[in-house]
């Protein structure tokens, strides 16, 4: 379990890259799903703060142990996808039957966490991670060459699809490439086709989102290698769409500077 912490740290972004990935006037039920989707994709990506619940659910299997991992997280983003934005993100990380709170937050090009009697501080220009996100997704949606299906409900308000993930591995072994020491670590991803069901509200902007996939990893931090493997169940809300987010940041002289994010 050497390298637990950085699988984790991993595993967290990865989910919720994957939900702000996927993040009008009621169409009629003649338009086409992917048209209808993109429309939605679009116009909650364009919110400029959002407030969003994601519980999850997954089962790891690594060096030879199983063990079952819970996540209830509660973030909030103001200023999306712009020079100002800021994060605040309380989590619940459920391990070996323990409750770890977290506090994550992100202001001025620095990444910290509160967690286990530890306040750290990193530099990390979470912007320029999320933009290249952004390019490579498609303006916050999943690219369209990457819908394998896609089906709606009568009412144009529920969406069932299934997305390659052979599309997706790549883009996330591009996103996290820039979050490890890649003079010393690398790391490979192999997702599987992802579940996934979203639902809009009357307005037209994405409002639940429910995933379901597996993944494999493969690490090597050091010149010491770790595989993995996982199913993944996240369940996402966006909450008060459309409202302005107020974030409350803790005293960061608190917190030690711990470097570089890639160097976790």
């Amino acid at each position: 379990m050497k390298h637990l912490k950085k699988i984790l740290c991993a595993m967290t972004a990865i989910v919720m890259a994957l939900s702000f990935a996927a993040c009008g006037e009621e169409e009629s039920s003649e338009q086409d799903p992917v048209d209808i989707y993109l429309a939605a994709a679009e116009k909650t990506e364009a919110l400029g703060d959002l407030d969003m619940t994601m519980d999850m659910t997954s089962t790891m299997d690594i060096e030879g142990e199983s063990m079952d991992i819970t996540y209830a997280i509660d973030a909030k983003i103001k200023d999306y996808n712009t020079d100002t934005m800021q994060l605040q993100m309380a989590m619940d990380m459920g391990l070996f039957g323990t409750e770890i709170p977290m506090n994550v937050y992100y202001n001025e090009g620095h990444y910290y966490i509160d967690a286990m009697g530890q306040k750290m501080s990193y530099s990390m220009d979470l912007q320029e991670m999320m933009t290249q996100m952004e390019n490579q997704m498609g303006m916050g949606s999943y690219p369209e060459e990457s819908i394998q299906s896609i089906e709606v409900s009568e009412d144009n308000k529920t969406l069932t699809l299934v997305i390659d993930g052979a599309v997706m591995s790549d883009f996330i072994n591009q996103m996290m490439a820039t979050s490890l020491n890649t003079t010393t670590d690398t790391a490979d991803f192999t997702i599987g086709d992802i579940d996934c069901v979203i639902t809009l509200n009357d307005d037209g902007y994405i409002e639940t989102q429910t995933m379901d996939f597996t993944m494999n990893m493969n690490l090597d931090v050091e010149g010491s290698s770790t595989s993995f493997s996982m199913s993944i169940h996240a369940d996402s809300t966006y909450n008060n769409i459309g409202q302005e987010v107020t974030i409350e940041f803790p005293d960061f002289s608190e917190y030690t500077d711990m470097g570089s994010f890639s160097d976790l």
